[in-house]
């Protein structure tokens, strides 16, 4: 075999093994459920794969929830320093989103695991 013919091989399996990494890694929103909770009792529940936005509000307190391209993210809000929008985009399950000010937990949780996201002992 010539130098070319290795040179091709070698592209065509990094080829291969980056699309398969990609795939691996890439979030996936399928089977996996946005939950929206106040003080710990949950307010509201969507299906990742329904991209939609939601407005948590509870009296002057309020926090904009958008879902979109399998991720969650908060756009706006009326917490005084606004660490719930930095949080940035949430979209693999045991990940969560917290406005202290707002007492809000956005949470994604795979749909229907009924096991816990972790163990301590």
């Amino acid at each position: 075999m010539k130098t070319k013919d290795w040179i091709a091989i070698g592209i065509g399996i990094i080829t291969v093994i980056a699309g398969i990494l990609i795939w691996l890694f890439l979030p996936s929103a399928e089977g996996k459920t946005v939950e929206i909770y106040r003080d710990g009792t949950l307010i509201e529940q969507f299906p990742m794969e329904a991209e939609r936005t939601y407005r948590a509000v509870q009296g002057d307190a309020y926090n904009l929830v958008v879902i979109e391209n399998g991720g969650v993210r908060v756009t706006e809000y009326s917490c005084p320093d606004g660490l719930c929008a930095k949080q940035g985009i949430i979209s693999h399950a045991g990940e969560q989103i917290v406005c202290l000010p707002n007492r809000l937990v956005i949470r994604i949780r795979e749909s229907g695991a009924d096991a816990p996201d972790a163990v301590a002992q």
